[in-house]
């Protein structure tokens, strides 16, 4: 079964970069994931109405709102979803409650893989 994964940023440039990561990753593993990407905050409030994520990623910085925005809707509506903030400037006090995992940008294709790879875990 493909594990499902929600990316949110609004830079085209990174959404690309990630989705190549996954699609590599999937091949390494011998898996298979199933991606989607939202720009803003309400196309990703859109995306978990509607489905279930075992991943996401979001940017903190988006043009509708943050990425803790998404991430207490989604403990709101008590989702069990891993999700990990990549941004240039995470807040890591205010985010430490909503979030698996922090990350900064610029990240490494070998480290995203490895973040990635302990979020499938949680």
């Amino acid at each position: 079964m493909a594990k499902k994964i929600l990316i949110v940023d609004d830079i085209d440039f990174i959404l690309k970069f990630e989705e190549e990561i996954l699609k590599k990753l999937a091949t390494e593993l011998q898996a298979s994931f199933e991606v989607d990407m939202a720009h803003n905050v309400k196309e990703a409030l859109d995306y978990i109405k509607d489905k279930h994520y075992d991943i996401m990623i979001v940017d903190m910085h988006l043009p509708d709102g943050s990425g803790l925005d998404i991430a207490k809707a989604l403990k709101a509506q008590n989702i069990n979803t891993a999700i990990a903030v990549l941004s240039l400037y995470p807040e890591k006090e205010e985010t430490q409650q909503y979030f698996n995992m922090i990350l900064k940008k610029p990240i490494t294709p070998s480290l995203y893989k490895k973040a990635i790879q302990q979020l499938l875990s949680l």
